[in-house]
Parts: C-alpha cells; sequence; structure tokens
C-alpha cells in the first residue's frame, strides 16, 4: 500500500487538477518577496544615514527571521489543524499589508516592524508550493516539476527586483509598492488543492519525520545562504563603488541572476535525469566561480556574468536539495521536512545581519569581505559532494 500523502491526482480530479497545478505554479512567482528591497539598499542606506548600515540591512535581513517562524509553523499545523487554502490566504494578507504599508511612513522603526510582519507572512505562504509538488509527483517527473517550479521562482524574482530597483530610483519608499504582487498569491490560494490525510499506519506512526540526511540537507541550505546572501545584499554598494551606478543598474544586473537561475530550474529535470551524482559539485563549482568573477571584476559585463553564474548555480542547488529531501522524507512528512529545511534556509539569510557584523570587525568593511570567505568555502562543498553521493542508495533501490 503507499503510504504518501497525495493531493488531488488527475485521474481523480480531471481538469480540477490541472487548474491546481496551475495555482500552485503561481505561487512560486511570489515567493521572492523578500528580494524585492535587494537593489534598494543602497538607496536605503543613503535615506537612514543616521543609523549604520548593519542596522539598515535588517529592512532585508529581519524578514528572513519571521519567515522563518511562520515556516517552520506551516510545517507543524498545515493539512492537520489548518487547511493549506487557508494558510495561504492569510499568507498573502500578511504579505500584502506587512509589505506596502511602509510606502505610508518615514520612520526605520516602524518599516523593521511591518518587514517582520511581511516575512511572517511570506513564510506561511513559502512552503506551501514545494510540499504540494514534492507529495503529488515522485522520481523524475517530482524533480521536473520542483525544477519547474524553481523556474518561475526565479521569473517572479526578476519581475520584483527589477520593479524594486526602478521605484527605488523614484523614491525609496515607492519601492515597497512592489509587494501589491501577493494579490496574485491570494487569488491562487483559492484554487489550491487540499491534500488528503495521510494513511495511518504502524510503519509512518514509528518513523520519524526528522533525520541526518533531512538535518544535512538543512545544513547545507543554511550554509549556502550565510555564503551567498551577502554578496547580493550588498551587491548594489559593488555597483556604486565600482561603477558609480545607481539601484536601476543594480537590479538589472542582480535580475541577470535569476533569469540564469531560472534557467537552471528549466533544466535542472533533463540534468537531474542524466546525472544525479554530478549536480551537486557542478552547481557549487559554477557558484565559486561567479564569486570569483564578482570579485575580481571590475566592468559591468564580468561582474554581471558572476552574478549570472552565481544564480545558475542556485538554480540547479535549491531543486536539486529539494529532490534529496523528497527522497529522505518518511511518507506522509513531506510538508514538515520541507518546512524544516526551506526555515534553515532562511534562518541563513537573518544570521547575515550578524555574519556582516562579524565581518566588518575582522576586515574593517563587510562589502567585499563576503566574497573573500565565500569563495573557499563554497569550494569545499563542490568537493564534499565529490566525494559524497547523496543518492547512491536511492539510485540502487530504483535498479534494485
Amino acid at each position: 500500500m503507499n503510504e504518501k500523502t497525495k493531493p488531488l491526482s488527475r485521474s481523480e480530479s480531471g481538469s480540477i487538477a490541472t487548474i491546481s497545478i496551475i495555482a500552485i505554479m503561481a505561487m512560486f512567482l511570489v515567493n521572492r518577496g523578500v528580494n524585492i528591497v535587494t537593489p534598494a539598499m543602497n538607496t536605503l542606506y543613503e535615506h537612514f544615514s543616521e543609523y549604520s548600515q548593519d542596522t539598515v540591512s535588517l529592512i532585508s535581513t529581519l524578514p528572513n527571521l519571521t519567515l522563518v517562524i511562520g515556516t517552520l509553523l506551516v510545517g507543524m499545523i498545515v493539512g492537520k489543524k489548518v487547511k493549506y487554502r487557508t494558510m495561504a490566504i492569510v499568507g498573502s494578507i500578511l504579505y500584502l499589508i506587512g509589505g506596502v504599508l511602509p510606502y505610508f511612513f518615514d520612520d526605520l522603526w516602524a518599516t523593521l516592524g511591518c518587514r517582520a510582519l511581511f516575512g511572517f507572512g511570506l513564510g506561511l505562504l513559502y512552503p506551501l508550493a514545494n510540499a504540494l509538488l514534492t507529495g503529488l509527483y515522485e522520481g523524475d517527473k517530482r524533480a521536473s516539476m520542483l525544477g519547474y517550479g524553481t523556474l518561475l521562482l526565479n521569473v517572479g524574482g526578476i519581475i520584483l527586483q527589477t520593479l524594486g530597483g526602478m521605484l527605488a530610483d523614484i523614491s525609496w519608499q515607492t519601492t515597497f509598492l512592489a509587494h501589491a504582487v501577493s494579490v496574485l498569491s491570494l487569488v491562487c490560494a483559492f484554487l489550491l488543492p487540499e491534500p488528503k490525510a495521510p494513511a495511518t499506519s504502524t510503519t509512518v506512526e514509528k518513523k520519524p519525520w526528522f533525520n541526518k540526511e533531512v538535518l544535512t540537507i538543512g545544513i547545507v541550505f543554511l550554509v549556502y545562504m550565510i555564503m551567498a546572501y551577502p554578496v547580493m545584499l550588498q551587491i548594489s554598494s559593488i555597483f556604486a563603488d565600482r561603477l558609480n551606478e545607481g539601484a536601476t543598474v543594480a537590479s538589472t544586473a542582480i535580475s541577470m541572476y535569476t533569469v540564469l537561475a531560472a534557467v537552471g530550474g528549466a533544466i535542472f529535470g533533463t540534468l537531474f535525469k542524466i546525472t544525479k551524482r554530478w549536480v551537486l559539485p557542478l552547481s557549487f563549482l559554477i557558484v565559486a566561480i561567479g564569486l570569483v568573477l564578482v570579485y575580481i571584476g571590475t566592468t559591468y559585463v564580468v561582474m554581471t556574468a558572476g552574478i549570472s553564474l552565481i544564480g545558475f548555480g542556485f538554480g540547479i542547488i535549491m531543486p536539486t536539495l529539494l529532490a534529496w529531501n523528497g527522497m529522505a522524507s518518511v511518507p506522509g512528512t513531506t510538508a514538515k521536512t520541507t518546512s524544516f529545511v526551506l526555515a534553515l534556509m532562511n534562518l541563513g539569510g537573518f544570521v547575515v545581519t550578524f555574519y556582516l557584523q562579524g565581518l566588518t570587525a575582522v576586515f574593517g568593511e563587510s562589502v567585499y569581505s563576503p566574497l573573500i570567505v565565500a569563495i573557499p568555502v563554497i569550494v569545499i562543498c563542490c568537493i564534499i559532494f565529490v566525494v559524497f553521493n547523496p543518492f547512491k542508495k536511492y539510485t540502487r533501490a530504483q535498479e534494485a
């Protein structure tokens, strides 16, 4: 008997399944909302110049903390005490209110309060689409669907980051109007499939949802975010320092990150099918090369090429780790494990604020030092996955 929890299947629900899958995929488009303010950070630093850059950077990083809280809450109650649709509706409303409100006042602390609310709302949305896809599909089809989800995640990122940069050139406050896109997720919430309760069995009950592989996946996400997110957070400052360019140019470069991340997500299913063994080391190597190009680059072309490679690598890393998580999860616990690993990923985004403070204490600056640290760490990750094959036992099981 198959113990896995499955949302509505195509055979069970016909055309409703198609509408539901479209709704799930559309949810990915708003999940990069945290990055709306990324190309505007230099503008925000200038406006709130009476505060330290580390304090102002909380506008970008604080949502990652409350996002973690929201994500963990989803893992504990969604599908049990609260329906997927209800969670998506509440998350979309909080996303909208917390995201747009800073437009209406000029106060850093009030803005941070709104950012915390926004992050919690996004946290309620973030794991839903991945959890639904992981439970609905298996094997190579699951990998392909997660890849398409990553594609749409990054397409949404392109739109949101570009819009954020353009609005930042009007004023720092107009940047926050871009969060109104959460209306899309609010509409999609009403079309989401509602998974059936998992079948009760002694096999599922005796196996805990938490295991070493799930923890490892979460740690990899955490380390990657601590290494890579500061680069994206500071990229507008790097462009301003080296090229004397504004937020719009920086947002265009960041958009190339998301374009290539979308490409990585689009080809992930095929790449994963051909060679599960080398997907992770290859993607980490690509990210490392991108980091080097950003560090040594003195022209828009070289620096944008580096950012693009980082995006392409992450576009492969994220669905790979999520596919691995799906394989490692005990049947019926996918929503919980997905919430856990994504919570650790976003915790890394919050820890970045304190990480940058540490880099400032050691290097005297926090703009270029993240690159100096990230390059060797990402290379080490590459080497680890050259030696360690996380898919070995699953490949053998399929062959058997």
